[in-house]
């Protein structure tokens, strides 16, 4: 959290020191901090030194650094850029800022924190973030504090986890009411965390005491791969991959899924093998054929095979086209969801005869319709094992 202050340099004329704290509606300071000026800077107005700051209120976890120097402009003004690190609010509220030094103390500023709950999570969002392979699986959060030294685990997943619980983490739906510490000091309001917490694992939040446990580790993604090329090299039925992508939803993280629907109708009309809409608004239509189907023919045309599956996705966006309000409403979306429609047909295998007639299919094909072949989807997979660390 980064904070911007504005001070006049009449603030500055007497103390060397001065403070600044976040007052609670109950008059209580939640944090305060203490800007010093060296020597020379108090003489002249015009510069605060870097790294004679520091936090001298409420949790020993809060961090504040400057990002600038303190400067003095012609007119007297300064701007100080503050980052604050590790400060958790734990319910809304008003909060009064307020500037003490030499004796007195000025309001310089209000602010106010605001919560709105973060809704349940729709199971076609839920498939989407298995999909991704930069959502967490789940986020622990560590409040503690810092007289008496009690810490308090809650965490959220979309899952139980035995394992965090034995460590002494709190499942987001079993908090209580609030944290007190043992010295009672320390008192965090826990309703918001229970009703909320799980809009972490979306947001994948920084800036507060967390710690994100990763959904995919590279042996979870080489796992897949080596199942997925299993598969490829087998002459199973349509459904056996579309099966697999479903156990598998990672295939899928090459549309970057926002939601994604398994094998339905569209207005119970086409049935489509995966519908995602993706998070820049895009709703695709995918077609999932056999990695064995040959893509063209000697002299270079699209196979039967493969113009069928392309008339196949054209259908689906025509009807979309058509009726987009009751095709939206089969799918629990609105107009302000989809920017744009276009069908994916994912079919055979990237061979190196026919590496050179793809590429020119690919700059030649319908620009409502997508090639992708059963290899394009591996080396999506091989790409996201990469960049894991």
């Amino acid at each position: 959290m980064i904070w911007v202050f504005s001070l006049h340099s009449s603030y500055l004329e007497n103390p060397h020191e001065f403070e600044i704290k976040f007052i609670k509606p109950d008059g209580k300071a939640y944090i305060g901090f203490k800007l010093l000026l060296d020597e020379d800077s108090a003489a002249s107005n015009s510069s605060l030194s870097r790294g004679e700051l520091h936090a001298s209120y409420r949790s020993g976890d809060i961090t504040i650094s400057a990002l600038n120097s303190f400067l003095v402009n012609s007119s007297g003004w300064s701007s100080l850029l503050l980052q604050i690190s590790n400060m958790v609010i734990d319910e809304p509220s008003d909060y009064k800022i307020i500037l003490e030094g030499a004796g007195h103390s000025w309001e310089i500023g209000r602010f106010r924190f605001c919560y709105s709950r973060y809704p349940d999570f729709e199971p076609e969002e839920l498939r989407a973030m298995q999909a991704n392979p930069d959502i967490p699986r789940s986020a622990v959060i560590n409040l503690s504090c810092k007289e008496c030294g009690t810490v308090f685990k809650a965490y959220t997943s979309l899952e139980r986890r035995p394992d965090l619980e034995e460590d002494g983490a709190v499942w987001q739906y079993n908090l209580q009411n609030e944290f007190r510490c043992n010295c009672s000091k320390t008192i965090y309001n826990l309703k918001h965390l229970r009703e909320s917490m799980h809009g972490m694992l979306a947001h994948n939040t920084r800036g507060l005491p967390t710690d994100y446990i990763s959904r995919y580790t590279r042996q979870n993604v080489q796992s897949i791969i080596d199942r997925y090329i299993l598969l490829l090299s087998g002459d199973h039925p349509e459904s056996m991959y579309q099966v697999f992508i479903e156990e598998n939803p990672l295939l899928l993280a090459y549309f970057h899924p926002k939601k994604w629907y398994p094998k339905g109708s569209v207005m119970g009309l086409k049935e489509t093998d995966f519908t995602v809409l993706d998070q820049q608004g895009c709703l695709h239509l995918i077609e999932i054929e056999k990695p064995q189907t040959k893509l063209f023919t000697k002299d270079g045309q699209p196979r039967h095979e493969l113009t069928h599956a392309y008339q196949q996705v054209l259908d689906w966006i025509a009807l979309f086209e058509e009726h987009p309000s009751a095709v939206l409403e089969t799918l629990k979306l609105s107009r302000s969801d989809v920017s744009s429609v276009t069908g994916v047909v994912v079919a055979g295998r990237t061979t190196r005869e026919d590496a050179k007639l793809l590429k020119r299919h690919r700059m030649t094909q319908h620009h409502k319709v997508k090639l992708l072949t059963f290899d394009d989807i591996h080396v999506n997979l091989r790409s996201i094992m990469q960049n894991l660390p």
